[in-house]
């Protein structure tokens, strides 16, 4: 089923925290321990509260890094809930106490506290003193109107504070005033559809692939063109949902079948992978404020429904479960300047015969694509990673001539805690070549892994969205990709020159392998 919103004008354009996050270091993080034994190492810390990555190194903490991006202190303090900023050491400080003690997540009881009793809420030292759960960006570039929650002797002066005021009070009417100014630019119309798959019985079995179908009613779009600006995960039974790919179709389905079990046959006429949602990543389409991805007019063949594929985990075979997951799609009639489109650098889904061996602690699979068709250069907007419980590390390196550009590199990268990432300022020549890598740890395995659709399979997947969008542009792989093991402490970005094609332990086809089942 799908249950309209209604249409309303954008209240304002409001930078998030992650847009600052692309030419930030990977070391600004928060890192957190969930007891004295197990580390939580997690990117997504940082962007879970407001201006996670712009809070001051109190006078009496030490660990502390420069600031490097706008809007940041001098210096900085990474690992907010520890009792120093390079984080990392125990015990926790009155704040890291506190977001443990709510998961690790940014609600309004953790917003309304008090942490470090210095008179001055969670909320109000962070930026966010309404707590909406708005992460808004800070005018003055020294951030002094951010203050460290775990420390009272990190204190915004009181002239600076925002005073909470009625507006504080009023609590979201809808589902798009939720969102909106993290959505929608100024004098935008909003409109939101939401879609629900209807009450499935998951099945017991370890893994199940159903796909659900849904037509997109939106007769607005019908003579104009339409752009969705961001596309939001309803999990409605966490316990197996392990993730789930939705793809734009071409062609409607007849009418009682939204939220209905289809078969793989949609797949002819759902060729098109828009989006995939995994664990933390729940917004899991956001476009950039210059563009947004065209539902109607500007395609050769406007999309016309959607094709809801959910991969469910129930290694138990629990009986009885029902799920109503689904998503909604937020969208626009006014169209932004440019269209989005989506490339991929590396897709590896399901290849039986690529297997990572058991026992190694950094087993990599890399592959070198060349830019073609790129008529004008192509502004990257953002990049996402999957893998399954095996992944890492993930890596994506841009080459000019010469010249090696780092698009992203992530160390501790953890399937429990996947994420988009903003690539604000890259672009991509034709002729260009990308090195896109997952790294992987075997080393609790007694057997082999396979490339393919089990929970505790793996794979490899780097996705980018750029713009403006290109018929004819391609990232163009050589047909093979390769794999080995790389010593620890070795130089991922470097693969291309200490681990080549040409020494490779595996040289895989990517042709032979790739099954459109799971690809576009």
């Amino acid at each position: 089923m799908d249950v309209r919103g209604p249409v309303l004008r954008g209240r304002g354009r409001n930078r998030s925290i992650g847009q600052f996050q692309c030419k930030a270091s990977f070391q600004l993080f928060l890192l957190l321990w969930t007891d004295w034994s197990e580390i939580e190492a997690f990117p997504s810390y940082a962007r879970s509260i407001p201006n996670g990555d712009r809070v001051p190194c109190p006078q009496d903490f030490g660990g502390c890094s420069p600031g490097m991006t706008p809007g940041q202190p001098e210096s900085v303090c990474t690992g907010v809930g520890h009792a120093t900023c390079s984080g990392g050491s125990m015990p926790l400080n009155e704040f890291g106490v506190d977001l443990k003690n709510e998961g690790f997540q940014w609600t309004k009881s953790l917003c309304l506290k008090d942490s470090d009793g210095d008179g001055l809420t969670n909320g109000e030292e962070l930026g966010d003193p309404c707590c909406k759960g708005e992460f808004q960006s800070i005018d003055n570039e020294q951030g002094d109107s951010i203050s460290h929650p775990g420390s009272s002797l990190s204190r915004i002066p009181s002239e600076m504070v925002e005073q909470p005021n009625n507006k504080c009070e009023k609590e979201p009417a809808s589902e798009l005033e939720r969102v909106s100014s993290r959505m929608f630019l100024d004098n935008e119309p909003q409109l939101m559809i939401e879609f629900r798959i209807s009450n499935f019985s998951i099945r017991q079995v370890q893994t199940d692939l159903p796909v659900f179908t849904f037509n997109i009613d939106a007769p607005e779009c019908e003579n104009k063109d339409c752009q969705i600006v961001g596309l939001e995960a309803i999990i409605d039974q966490p316990e197996f949902v392990h993730h789930f790919i939705l793809r734009g179709c071409t062609s409607g389905f007849p009418n009682g079948r939204d939220g209905a079990q289809g078969t793989t046959l949609t797949r002819m006429v759902c060729p098109e992978w828009i989006a995939g949602w995994v664990p933390g990543r729940d917004l899991f389409f956001k476009a950039p404020w210059e563009a947004g991805l065209s539902l109607s007019a500007s395609r050769s063949r406007p999309l016309k429904g959607w094709e809801l594929e959910v991969h469910y985990d129930n290694p138990d075979r629990i009986g009885g479960a029902i799920d109503s997951s689904g998503f909604r799609m937020y969208y626009t009639t006014q169209p932004r300047k440019y269209n989005l489109g989506i490339l991929d650098l590396v897709k590896v889904l399901y290849a039986p015969s690529t297997r990572i061996p058991p026992g190694r602690n950094r087993y990599f699979l890399t592959q070198r694509c060349t830019m073609r068709g790129a008529e004008k250069p192509l502004n990257l907007s953002s990049i996402g990673f999957h893998a399954h419980y095996l992944g890492r590390e993930m890596h994506a390196d841009m080459f000019r001539g010469n010249d090696q550009t780092t698009l992203w590199s992530d160390q501790h990268w953890d399937f429990d805690d996947q994420y988009i990432v903003d690539l604000e300022g890259a672009t991509l020549l034709d002729g260009d070549e990308i090195q896109a890598t997952c790294v992987y740890d075997s080393t609790d395995r007694a057997r082999s892994t396979i490339f393919g659709t089990e929970s505790t399979d793996e794979m490899c997947q780097h996705t980018v969205y750029y713009f403006p969008a290109s018929e004819s542009a391609i990232c163009d792989d050589p047909g093979y990709y390769w794999l080995g093991s790389m010593e620890q402490g070795d130089d991922a970005q470097a693969i291309y020159k200490d681990y080549p094609v040409e020494s490779a332990e595996v040289v895989r086809s990517a042709w032979a392998q790739q099954l459109s089942l799971l690809g576009r």
